[in-house]
Order: structure tokens, then sequence, then C-alpha cells
């Protein structure tokens, strides 16, 4: 007696589309790994101009990343 559920086709076609493309992943990689090769140098590095640029950096990598993911999704 139950009906057979459809779903709306937009759905459907938005279920079969990725959320990422492969290119999209690759850049976000590659920010996480700037960020993560900075936070090293900010750990280890002696130089104090050397660090905020660094820190800086990071801050602007973690941005661009979060905007990325969110104009993504």
């Amino acid at each position: 007696m139950n009906p057979q559920r459809r779903e709306a086709p937009d759905y459907q076609e938005a279920r079969s589309k990725p959320i990422m493309s492969d290119n999209d992943k690759v850049d976000l990689i590659e920010n996480q790994m700037l960020i993560d090769f900075l936070h090293g140098l900010i750990r280890f590095s002696s130089d104090r101009e050397a660090v905020t640029l660094a820190s800086s950096l990071v801050e602007k990598l973690k941005k661009l990343s979060l905007s990325r993911r969110i104009d993504i999704q």
C-alpha cells in the first residue's frame, strides 16, 4: 500500500555530482601541507621576521581553505 517514494530530479542530480572536484581537493591538500610546513618553521625558527611572515601566511591560507570549502559545498 505504500507508494514508491520519488525524489525530485534536482535532488537526484545533486547527489550524483561530487561535492568537491579533484582539483579542489588537491588545492586544499596543498594548502594544508603549506600550513604544516609553516607551523614547523614557526616552531623551530629563531628569526623573528620569518616567524611573523610565516604566521601571516598561515592565517591567509586557513582563510583561503575555509572560503574554498564553503564555496564548494
